[in-house]
């Protein structure tokens, strides 16, 4: 159950982050992310392409959609259906990143969303899950 002590670290130090610095590096959909890398490490969803580019696909979209649609239902599905558009052209899909322009919609998120929570909260997962693979991960 190693996987679950990972998901256990990541997701508290993530969040130890923010607390200390003062600067976000969590949002909600990283904890299905880390579900995703730490317990199918080899999977398609779990390759740096996926996760990295998903989440960024989704937050570019999702704040175009939430700068420029205001009625928030219609802004909602056109994000999750372009994200998952975008996603597929680019070769980026990650699932937990379907929830990612949901997240910036709903709570209206800055554009500085890109570097912090979501740049930030990105580099500490690859990091982290990068360690696991190196060390834990049996071939």
């Amino acid at each position: 159950m190693i996987s679950a002590l990972f998901v256990f670290l990541t997701i508290s130090l993530l969040a130890f982050f923010g607390e200390f610095t003062g600067v976000p590096a969590l949002i909600a959909p990283f904890g299905a992310t880390v579900v995703i890398l730490f317990e199918f490490p080899k999977g398609p969803f779990s390759m740096a392409r996926s996760y990295v580019g998903g989440h960024a696909v989704a937050a570019l979209v999702g704040l175009l959609c939430a700068t420029f649609i205001p009625q928030v239902s219609l802004a909602l599905g056109v994000a999750g259906g372009v994200s998952l558009f975008l996603m597929k052209v680019t070769r980026t899909i990650h699932p937990a990143a379907g929830a990612t322009p949901l997240v910036i919609i709903l709570t209206h998120q800055p554009w500085s969303f890109l570097l912090y929570p979501l740049g930030l909260g990105l580099l500490l997962i690859v990091i982290i899950f990068e360690f696991y693979r190196r060390h834990f991960l049996r071939t």
